[in-house]
């Protein structure tokens, strides 16, 4: 069994980004795991991102002859504090991104109708429920209460629920409405219908 590889991607891709360290800016050569190198130095052209400011000013030192080694000191403490503010930057950039996600997920469905039906996609399993994105893109989670009434196993290593009468797994396409919804708590939680035929 398992996800069909057309179907599955995003979904495979979900859960490998999930479970990978996240990326960082370090005055360590770390290296870049996407591209397999060992040695690693962040550049673009034109200029993106802090990383690649610094990198071209050093850059511009030593082709210029201005380099000193004494500089090095002082341009490894300037790298660390851009480092530091860089990682700080992503990490806060990307929590405001998801909770806008997330209001405007609520937004759009307390606008619908409490009876319309959507197609979702198993994003993720947990013990207390599922993690859904519908074919409309909005993403929420179905708490276990709103699944099914009666026993059921959680199989952590397949990632799957087991109920007495059949199993949902990451990759399974059901049909859904919408339960509670909220904009002030930026939740979205859906109730399970039957699976998607």
């Amino acid at each position: 069994e398992g996800i069909k590889a057309s179907e599955g991607n995003e979904f495979f891709m979900d859960l490998v980004l999930m479970n990978i360290d996240r990326a960082k800016y370090s005055t360590e050569p770390i290296g870049h795991l996407a591209l397999q190198l060992e040695l690693y130095c962040h550049f673009t052209s034109p200029i993106r991102r802090i990383a690649d400011l610094e990198n071209h000013m050093i850059i511009d030192k030593v082709l210029e002859g201005n380099f000193k080694p004494e500089d090095f000191i002082q341009i490894e403490k300037d790298v660390e504090e851009a480092c530091k503010s860089a990682n700080e930057g992503e990490i806060k950039s990307e929590k405001i991104e998801d909770e806008a996600k997330k209001l405007s997920y609520a937004e759009y469905l307390e606008k619908r109708p409490e009876s319309e039906e959507y197609h979702a996609t198993v994003k993720n399993i947990t013990p207390n429920g599922l993690f859904l994105r519908c074919d409309n893109l909005v993403e929420g989670k179905a708490p276990i209460s709103n699944i099914i009434n009666g026993k059921y196993r959680f199989n952590k290593q397949r990632m799957d629920m087991e109920f007495a009468s059949s199993a949902i797994k990451i990759g399974d396409h059901l049909i859904v409405k919408r339960g509670n919804v909220s904009k002030t708590d930026r939740t979205v939680e859906f109730k399970v219908l039957r699976k998607a035929i």
